[in-house]
């Protein structure tokens, strides 16, 4: 019966593991964000910038005209707009990555951990909370958040509603 078992459990994870393929030409290195629109797809990594695919990650080219940090620590999408967090601040793309302008440091912001948007505006979540945009990034509000802003484990968006989960202390909107 325990061989009976052992083998089932081989066979399904065997299957599971044969619907996973590994793109071409990222192999290797350390992805720390990914964000996708359309066939585009966007890779942050954790020393080597931003790679970009126009072809739904068959083939990668290096972004990184503009950026001044190559430690991406999250990418977001939002229209025209490409975002991308690193350990010094936050860097926006209005060409679809081919240029960065460095707009907001980590000092003021925090470093981002991931985004969503609600309407028009921009949210980031960073180690130094919640932070709203509405003018594509060029300036940012802070979100007054129940407990501390280190304790924000991750955010979603539901029409209106910002929801946020705080470690140890379940979800909030």
């Amino acid at each position: 019966k325990h061989i009976f078992t052992f083998l089932m459990f081989i066979m399904v994870v065997g299957a599971a593991d044969a619907q996973w393929k590994q793109n071409a030409g990222m192999e290797g290195g350390s992805i720390t964000a990914l964000s996708a629109k359309g066939t585009t797809l966007f890779a942050g990594t954790k020393n080597g910038g931003v790679y970009r695919s126009m072809n739904n990650g068959d083939e990668w080219t290096a972004v990184n005209t503009g950026l001044g940090d190559y430690s991406i620590t999250s990418i977001f999408q939002r229209g025209e707009l490409i975002f991308a967090g690193t350990q010094t601040g936050l860097y926006r793309s209005e060409n679809n990555g081919s240029t960065w302008s460095f707009i907001a440091d980590s000092l003021v912001i925090g470093v981002p951990i991931s985004f969503t948007s609600q309407g028009e505006a921009v949210i980031i979540h960073s180690n130094k909370g919640l932070l709203r945009s509405l003018d594509k990034g060029n300036t940012w509000t802070k979100i007054q958040v129940p407990g501390k802003d280190n304790q924000i484990a991750c955010i979603a968006v539901m029409d209106d509603d910002i929801y946020l989960s705080l470690l140890q202390a379940g979800i909030y909107k």
